[in-house]
């Protein structure tokens, strides 16, 4: 497991020299609740990318729109040499049970393996890092943050760093709030499978953790 941004994306990289010969397809959210961390991972892997001097073509694919069994299908051919993505873990277990013929770095880590898949996932703290800067530049000034029953312990690191990085409010609340204001916001922690079950959400201003 590799769990330090900068390490991730060297490593990609070096994948990238040792392994791809061809195309390289990213798999990564563009819409849905984790598109801006989907675009905050995409923008650091393209920046490293950039200033590496490579020359395999890179394509991106948005994993919000079809199931992971399904784009690899469409997208992964032989011009493809390797796979990188996707975030959400229940992607990452989609990924596991297509058994991909090519080389693939999921950018999550479950526990479930296979011999085609290598799976990292950045830290809690970059993860932190990450919301944080998201949260600046859309001018939050109070988050409350709603998770999933049972997941309170394992998600405290990532809680406790987001307030090591925030100059504002932080509420962790039982129930979801009925309203938002303009620099207010929502920030729900737990699965795939939770969150959507989730209903009479705010309409603006909703952050997945």
């Amino acid at each position: 497991m590799l769990d330090n941004k900068n390490n991730l994306m060297d490593f990609m990289l070096y994948c990238i020299f040792n392994h791809a010969q061809a195309e390289v397809w990213g798999i990564l959210p563009e819409s849905g609740p984790r598109a801006r961390v989907g675009l905050s991972v995409k923008q650091d892997f393209m920046s490293a990318y950039q200033a590496s001097g490579q020359k395999t073509p890179i394509k991106f694919v948005n994993s919000d729109t079809k199931q992971i069994a399904q784009l690899l299908k469409i997208n992964v051919n032989k011009k493809n040499q390797m796979v990188i993505g996707s975030l959400a873990r229940n992607e990452v277990e989609g990924l596991i049970k297509s058994k991909p013929k090519v080389c693939v770095f999921a950018l999550n880590e479950v526990t479930h393996q296979a011999d085609q898949v290598g799976q990292f996932r950045l830290s809690k703290k970059d993860n932190a890092y990450r919301l944080n800067q998201i949260l600046q530049k859309d001018k939050i000034k109070q988050i409350y943050v709603f998770r999933q029953p049972g997941i309170e312990a394992d998600s405290e690191l990532f809680v406790m760093s987001l307030v090591s990085k925030i100059d504002y409010h932080l509420t962790v609340v039982e129930e979801l709030p009925e309203k938002l204001n303009k620099k207010s916001s929502l920030l729900r922690i737990g699965n795939n499978q939770w969150s959507n079950s989730l209903a009479k959400l705010p309409n603006k201003n909703i952050y997945v953790g």
